[in-house]
């Protein structure tokens, strides 16, 4: 018997999968997706959305110029105060990603539910995998592919531009931006102009949790840690060192973790920034977070199988702004 070829299959292709025999047991192994450390981190530290609701609302205040003032033996003083608290707003996001399983997969599987389950389980993966790779594909973008796109970091991270409906540009609302440290030469100045960006942020009440940079200036972040490092030799060895552990794999700057990752340098080969995850967040509905619809007979529309849509409503949100940093034009 031929075995058939490793070539894609159409939908409409009969492929005798339970024919043969499977080494390892019927799970599909995973060779298309890559990690998503950025995405961890922001999912990591979600706002739950409550469920509900047309807008997502922080609360703000961006407070006011002092007005007190020493005061003397019987001096008078006027009594004074703005008002200094208002809103930032928010629309919900809805991002899907469809399925769908073949009428020939059913009846390949002849009423095997392992089997069946196999593929279901394979399909459902397959679909969480491409919501999060197009979720953080929006979040790492330079603009918008669309519309009802999640708002992309670098619109948050920024010292200009209105967002959540507040403008530093306008008056009141100067406080409303991020630090920024602009042209950097990354291989002379790079350590230091971060440093400066993460003091700045640290005046600011900020605390930065991580520094996410394109690959070529992570990597000349850890040629500077490489080279800062000492090595304890072993006495066991009398004075020789039996391991050496070569390469840093997580420089610190200021004691904040550097991280790369895959998306966000593929679509930012110039640009850093450092985030603090308790001014920056995505705000997830917990009643449509990764939902998936019941699978549904799809042959009213001219298909044999089974179709679902996986259903995730959020959006990225900042409640402080001025506590992150953009590193722009890196060089």
């Amino acid at each position: 018997m031929t075995l058939p070829t490793a070539s894609a299959l159409p939908l409409d292709q009969v492929y005798t999968r339970f024919s043969h025999n499977k080494v390892g047991g019927r799970e599909y192994k995973d060779q298309k997706y890559k990690k998503r450390p950025l995405l961890q981190l922001l999912t990591s530290s979600s706002k739950d959305g409550k469920g509900g609701g047309k807008k997502i609302v922080h609360p703000i205040n961006l407070g006011t110029a002092s007005n007190g003032q020493s005061l003397g033996r019987n001096e008078e003083f006027s009594i004074e105060g703005d008002s200094n608290e208002t809103w930032a707003v928010y629309d919900w996001r809805t991002v899907i990603e469809t399925v769908f399983v073949s009428w020939w997969d059913l009846r390949e599987a002849d009423g095997n539910l392992y089997k069946m389950l196999k593929i279901l389980d394979s399909r459902v993966d397959e679909t969480r995998e491409n919501m999060e790779d197009n979720i953080l594909t929006m979040l790492c973008a330079t603009s918008k592919a669309a519309t009802n796109d999640i708002d992309f970091l670098t619109a948050a991270i920024k010292s200009t531009g209105a967002f959540g409906g507040l403008n530093p540009s306008t008056s009141g609302q100067s406080v409303w931006a991020s630090e920024v440290e602009d042209t950097i030469n990354w291989s002379v100045e790079g350590i230091g102009r971060t440093r400066e960006g993460v003091n700045k942020v640290e005046d600011n009440k900020g605390d930065i949790d991580v520094i996410v940079l394109p690959d070529q200036y992570f990597n000349e972040t850890c040629e500077i840690g490489d080279s800062a490092v000492v090595l304890n030799q072993d006495l066991k060895t009398r004075g020789g060192t039996k391991y050496a552990d070569l390469g840093t794999k997580v420089p610190l700057i200021l004691n904040t973790p550097v991280m790369r990752d895959p998306k966000w340098n593929a679509a930012n080969a110039n640009t850093g920034i450092g985030i603090d995850t308790m001014g920056t967040h995505l705000v997830v509905d917990p009643n449509w977070d990764m939902f998936m619809w019941p699978f549904k007979e799809m042959v009213w529309h001219g298909r044999l199988g089974q179709a679902s849509v996986q259903i995730k409503v959020c959006e990225l949100t900042q409640s402080s702004r001025r506590t992150n940093l953009l590193l722009s034009t890196i060089a």
